[in-house]
């Protein structure tokens, strides 16, 4: 009587094997099919956004081109949205970017004259300037929004005087700079000013920015 028993015992011992097995098996194939579903929706996802960014990228280089061809002020730099993507494009007419889209922060001192190697100009944006001939002794500084800043640093040797992404960031005398950010704020000041009210020092410019496009070379 206790053999039935034994092969009752066997039988349901496989058949909760063979249960355990398909549920294994299950799982793994769940597990398969909810990871491709995963990488699926992924894919998808990225290919949306790089669909987006192009649309933007498109879009921000048609702007650019109406920029130019309705004769508009260059050098330029300005940002938009399109979409759900935002953009922000710097029109050149010369030099080379050395950095773009960074964070720009420091004081630079300004060269002494306003000849055509030397200039300097802060552009504001209502489009006037602020030139090196308002620099005179009278002038009280500026303080305010700017697009543009042109400078040559003054001086026979290399100046540290500005912070890019938080980086010294080495400025050749020889060379001319262009700051360009439509959020960007500078502080134009004299670093001594007599009793009388009058500027006797040297003119700097601080500058805060960022989004930020340098430009070397113009």
């Amino acid at each position: 009587m206790k053999v039935p028993i034994i092969g009752s015992i066997r039988q349901k011992g496989m058949a909760l094997i063979t249960v355990m097995l398909f549920t294994a098996i299950l799982s793994i194939l769940l597990i398969a099919i909810s990871r491709a579903a995963a990488t699926h929706l992924r894919l998808a996802s990225n290919q949306r956004d790089m669909e987006q960014a192009l649309f933007v990228a498109e879009g921000a280089v048609e702007r650019a081109a109406a920029h130019i061809a309705a004769e508009g002020d260059v050098p330029v730099t300005f940002t938009g949205t399109i979409g759900d993507g935002t953009y922000l494009v710097t029109i050149l007419n010369g030099g080379k970017i050395t950095m773009g889209n960074c964070s720009v922060g420091g004081a630079i001192n300004i060269n002494p004259n306003n000849s055509p190697n030397n200039e300097f100009y802060v552009k504001l944006p209502d489009g006037t300037q602020i030139t090196r001939s308002n620099l005179h002794q009278d002038y009280s500084g500026y303080t305010g929004p700017a697009t543009i800043v042109h400078v040559k640093p003054k001086g026979n040797g290399n100046q540290n005087g500005l912070l890019i992404n938080g980086n010294e960031y080495v400025m050749e005398n020889k060379s001319t700079y262009e700051i360009l950010c439509p959020t960007m704020v500078v502080n134009i000041y004299n670093d001594h000013v007599n009793p009388q009210g009058k500027a006797v020092g040297k003119w700097w410019i601080a500058i805060a920015a960022t989004g930020a496009t340098v430009v070397e070379g113009l």
